[in-house]
């Protein structure tokens, strides 16, 4: 690596930390990544059990079957649901407190003296 491509590597890096917030800011950045990726899996597996459920009611005859199935799909969808609303329900709260520090951080300070 020339020195050139060295300093234009250490100029963005010094950037995208100071963009990020430092550690902290990196270190949020992956827990937002992880918490989308979470999301992606929960519709992909809601996506799984749809088809499945197709698949199910096309070729059972069973009575207990397609009611079983379709009360474990209800169960399952709402338990989704209260796991996405108690995700919310975490961020909107560390929310709050970020622009609660926020504010005190940048409060104008009394300069009577």
């Amino acid at each position: 690596m020339s020195i050139e491509e060295q300093g234009i590597f250490q100029s963005q890096a010094r950037a995208a930390s100071e963009q990020l917030g430092g550690k902290d800011g990196l270190r949020e950045m992956q827990k937002r990544s992880v918490f989308y990726l979470d999301e992606r899996i929960y519709a992909y597996l809601l996506g799984l059990a749809a088809i499945g459920l197709c698949v199910v009611w096309a070729t059972s005859s069973s009575k207990l079957v397609l009611y079983g199935s379709l009360g474990l799909v209800i169960v399952l969808t709402v338990l989704w649901g209260f796991s996405r609303i108690r995700g919310i329900e975490r961020l909107r709260r560390e929310r709050e407190m970020q622009a609660g520090s926020f504010e005190a951080t940048n409060s104008p300070r009394d300069t009577d003296g």
